[in-house]
């Protein structure tokens, strides 16, 4: 907790925590070895929030774990939806040798683990977009880490490289230095990316 405090308290340091969660039904947890519940991973979550009020928090989540119900899933999914996190990714368990979860049996198909992550995600799309839809209109400190495809590429303090949101600006009608931050005012939205123009 005492990172939450830093975080506040220092400009330098990015609102952004990346909490691999793997799962939230307490069965699954405890196959896990996570130590943890439902209970206290909810708790926790509402001090970062509390402690922090513009905190980005990133989780990833792994279905298909062996022993998975659908019971299992449906809590997953309802407190995916109840959590909103600002970043999310979702994964498909893997029966891997020297993992303690190899001794089990990996008795969810390979075709229902896709359809759990494909839903999770669904769920994360939605969240994703109503999010972005409010940032339309401000005006964030970015970094500039490339261009391609004919925008500059750029990130805010709530996105990791190659895995959140990007924010895309116009090569043709603007230019700016790679390396370098910016002020960008988002002018659209979609579910996990922004399209913004520089700040005047």
């Amino acid at each position: 907790m005492e990172v939450l405090t830093v975080m506040r308290e220092e400009p330098k340091i990015c609102n952004y925590l990346d909490i691999p969660l793997q799962h939230i039904a307490d069965p699954i947890l405890k196959s896990m070895r996570r130590g943890t519940t439902r209970a206290k991973t909810t708790a926790l979550l509402a001090q970062m929030r509390e402690q922090v009020s513009n905190i980005a928090l990133r989780t990833t989540l792994i279905v298909g774990y062996p022993g998975e119900t659908q019971e299992d899933f449906d809590l997953l999914k309802e407190w995916v939806k109840a959590m909103r996190f600002e970043r999310l990714g979702c994964f498909t368990y893997s029966h891997e040798e020297q993992t303690h979860a190899y001794q089990l049996e990996d008795d969810v198909p390979e075709e229902v683990k896709e359809a759990r992550a494909a839903e999770i995600m669904e769920i994360q799309s939605e969240i994703s977009m109503e999010l972005n839809q409010q940032k339309v209109g401000q005006t964030y400190r970015c970094m500039i880490d490339r261009v391609e495809g004919g925008y500059f590429v750029g990130r805010t303090e709530m996105d990791s490289p190659d895995v959140d949101n990007e924010v895309l600006v116009e090569a043709k009608a603007h230019y700016l230095k790679v390396g370098d931050f910016a002020h960008l005012k988002i002018t659209e939205a979609s579910a996990f990316d922004l399209y913004a123009e520089p700040s005047a």
